[in-house]
């Protein structure tokens, strides 16, 4: 079976599109709804089966139940089907039930009818499931009381509850629950989260969070000198590198030490202890055999002392005051 289609003569390839089977001109055309319409000016869209300039109309109402209203100013913008606001001055709000347009300091201005989702210069219009409800990406909206939107390939509406929408950062016995931005976002330290994919998480004085390719992000082995009293007297291990995984995307290490130098106690641990490395690209090159402190998923090493009962002993001094 072979479909019809239709040939236009005359319009060049490099300005010609297809509206159903016809083509058209798009720098002169629009298609709306299947239909070839002239474009009434620069900044042209489809409004339902209609073209507008959106410098001159607004196109208001839901997907099936559109119209258009003669734009009162640059300003001004859908309250509902059938009325328009400014956006600097006022805003537009369910009042029983109905939008209303009230003055921009009303108490109600944080509960407009509409969602205005997408890039600044694309915005779709979704009508407001509730007050709680607000953009995740442009077309979809999510109740940030109970959900999160995350974005990953596309942004994801997940419940709030989930795995996927918290972080929990912080040492173990005071895990701090962080609301995660992205996917992509991990904890650095126990009040913040970074994008393991565009930026990196150094502790210095504090946790600091840079631009990946900012030189401090460059991988190199940071020594227990980089350690401020409060993170040194927190838990920290020591083990030694038994094996390191393909790519260094875990580290496997024995005869691991948990210490906390504030209460002054050392803890064995069972051996092998894995540390799953977030980012191998920035994570410092570690040799088996080597000894290593660590702090959850940030190593260290220890230049100014001969052994580990040394370095121990210099934490211990260290906390002791605290």
């Amino acid at each position: 079976f072979v479909s019809a289609a239709f040939v236009t003569e005359g319009l060049s390839t490099e300005v010609s599109s297809c509206c159903g089977l016809k083509a058209f001109d798009s720098l002169n055309e629009i298609c709306c709804g299947r239909t070839i319409i002239a474009k009434p000016g620069p900044n042209s869209q489809c409004c339902g089966q209609e073209a507008i300039d959106v410098d001159e109309k607004l196109c208001c109402g839901t997907k099936d139940n559109k119209r258009t209203l003669l734009r009162k100013s640059s300003d001004h913008v859908c309250c509902g089907r059938d009325k328009q606001y400014n956006k600097k001055t006022e805003c537009c709000c369910f009042i029983d039930q109905r939008p209303e347009i009230q003055s921009i300091n009303h108490s109600c201005c944080n509960n407009e009818p509409e969602l205005r989702c997408g890039p600044t210069n694309n915005k779709t219009i979704l009508k407001r499931i509730s007050i709680d409800h607000v953009c995740c990406g442009p077309d979809k909206q999510y109740n940030k009381k109970t959900e999160c939107c995350l974005y990953n390939t596309s942004p994801e509406i997940h419940p709030l509850n989930s795995s996927k929408c918290e972080l929990r950062c912080g040492p173990t016995n005071n895990k701090k629950i962080l609301k995660r931005i992205s996917i992509d976002h991990v904890c650095c330290g126990p009040n913040k989260q970074y994008n393991k994919k565009t930026e990196c998480c150094l502790y210095n004085t504090s946790p600091e969070i840079h631009p990946l390719n900012s030189s401090k992000c460059e991988p190199i082995l940071r020594t227990m000198d980089n350690l401020t009293e409060t993170l040194l007297c927190e838990e920290i291990h020591i083990g030694i590198v038994a094996s390191v995984s393909q790519h260094q995307l875990s580290i496997a290490f024995n005869n691991v030490l948990k210490i906390h130098g504030k209460s002054g106690t050392v803890t064995s641990l069972a051996s092998p202890q894995i540390l799953k490395t977030p980012d191998r690209c920035n994570f410092p090159k570690v040799s088996p055999g080597k000894t290593y402190f660590f702090i959850q998923d940030h190593m260290y090493t220890d230049f100014n002392h001969d052994s580990i009962l040394q370095s121990i002993h210099f934490i211990f001094t260290k906390c002791s005051h605290q």
